[in-house]
């Protein structure tokens, strides 16, 4: 059994906002028992501060447990290394991610980038329960990003920070999350079938 570890990076204002987190954790878990641990850090993180009270009005009306009280922290060398992936809300997270470490490129995706990369995606039913998933999607996003460079590099990969730009802003960007979340979820799904 894979014990896999996915980051997400974010910046000062996202960080207090982890819907990306709680909501990834959530629908993943909702696929796949194997052992997965997400979290988040970021790349200008107020360490310590508690979540936006958008962001719990979010993840409580889509009935997302929030347990514990979270607090935000600093990206840092050893939190990349420790990531098997990590999924930014921005191109220039993700260029962040690398300057801390270059070595990341292979594991370091926007969320959106790496839910489109995946589509098609055929991985075998017993990868998706022993947890070996996460590193055969990596692998093939990853596969995926030269041939669409495109994608990759255009601003359609980035979510907005919604924070200080009001509640329609936090809806706007929870709907981009879910979508790209529910489209890494509809590909895992159907190469388990």
């Amino acid at each position: 059994m894979f014990r896999s570890q996915i980051t997400v990076v974010c910046t000062a204002n996202l960080c207090r906002s982890p819907y990306m987190e709680a909501r990834l954790r959530e629908q993943l878990r909702s696929v796949t028992s194997a052992p997965l641990a997400v979290g988040s850090a970021g790349t200008r993180a107020r360490a310590g501060e508690g979540m936006a009270s958008e962001t719990l009005g979010l993840l409580t009306e889509r009935g997302v447990p929030v347990a514990g009280e979270f607090q935000a922290r600093q990206l840092t060398t050893a939190i990349v290394a420790d990531s098997d992936l990590l999924l930014t809300a921005s191109r220039e997270q993700r260029a962040q991610v690398l300057e801390i470490s270059p070595l990341a490129l292979r594991r370091a995706f926007t969320l959106r980038e790496f839910a489109a990369l995946l589509c098609g995606v055929r991985l075998a039913p017993e990868s998706i329960a022993s947890g070996e998933w996460l590193a055969l999607a990596t692998a093939y996003a990853l596969s995926r990003r030269t041939a669409n460079a495109q994608l990759v590099n255009s601003p359609s990969a980035d979510i907005d920070d919604p924070y200080g730009r009001g509640e329609e802003a936090f809806e706007r960007m929870a709907s981009e999350v879910d979508a790209s979340i529910a489209l890494i979820l509809e590909n895992l799904v159907s190469a388990a079938k």
